[in-house]
């Protein structure tokens, strides 16, 4: 079947808006920091944005508990999502569309780094390091994996698990040597990992952080830091 004449033009429109997102700052790097869905709750929020401001015409309005909703505010503040411009209604759902292309972009990078693959049973994201593969080399969630004649499984990642659970990448971000190693320390207590030879040491820690594209290790005002990763702190 024929794709209509219509599509063309608006793919085009797509992909100008998505050059246009790049160009002020919006770069694979930047967007790889965005771990927790920044990207696709920043398009819901322009979606819904714009059903909101035309509910009349279109008789829909976000539903109770819903992000917009009067109940429920905009998603979690991040600078994709924290103040949605009153746009036209087409032209939100153009930007809501290229921050959808930018979160599939994301996820392929994830992917073809080897970092996720996709569960073959429920379809959800999993980590590699979680990753299951049952006797017909089916990649499954540890959900779907129960119950399922396993082949392997994948080794646990605690380092990984540790940058995932109590960090996030920042391109401007950096933390000493020291305080993230401690806080990765503590991080291996909670999970249960306490025996001193289960644990890694700080050097064998540091190597496996340098192993990482968007970690860089600098020596600044008499101690070691790590570039592009910043730890999540309460309040």
């Amino acid at each position: 079947m024929p794709i209509p004449k219509a599509t063309m033009p608006l793919l085009a429109e797509v992909l100008d808006e998505r050059a246009k997102q790049i160009a002020i700052g919006f770069i694979p790097e930047h967007d790889d920091a965005a771990q927790r869905g920044e990207l696709a709750q920043a398009a819901a929020a322009q979606i819904l944005a714009a059903i909101t401001r035309h509910s009349d015409e279109l008789s829909v309005t976000p539903p109770p508990g819903f992000p917009g909703s009067a109940a429920v505010p905009w998603p979690a503040v991040n600078e994709y999502a924290d103040k949605v411009p009153l746009r036209p209604v087409r032209r939100g759902y153009i930007v809501a569309i290229t921050m959808l292309l930018a979160e599939v972009e994301r996820l392929d990078r994830l992917r073809d780094a080897g970092e996720i693959e996709y569960c073959g049973g429920c379809g959800a994201l999993v980590w590699k390091d979680e990753a299951v593969v049952d006797v017909e080399g089916v990649v499954l969630c540890p959900e779907c994996a129960a119950g399922s004649e396993v082949a392997y499984a994948n080794e646990p990642d605690i380092v990984a698990r540790f940058l995932r659970e109590r960090c996030d990448r920042d391109l401007e971000g950096h933390e000493t040597a020291s305080d993230l190693y401690t806080a990765f320390l503590a991080f291996c207590v909670e999970q249960g990992i306490d025996d001193e030879k289960a644990l890694l040491n700080i050097r064998v820690f540091s190597l496996r952080l340098q192993e990482l594209p968007w970690i860089t290790k600098i020596q600044a005002f008499g101690a070691f830091h790590y570039k592009g990763v910043r730890l999540r702190r309460e309040g």
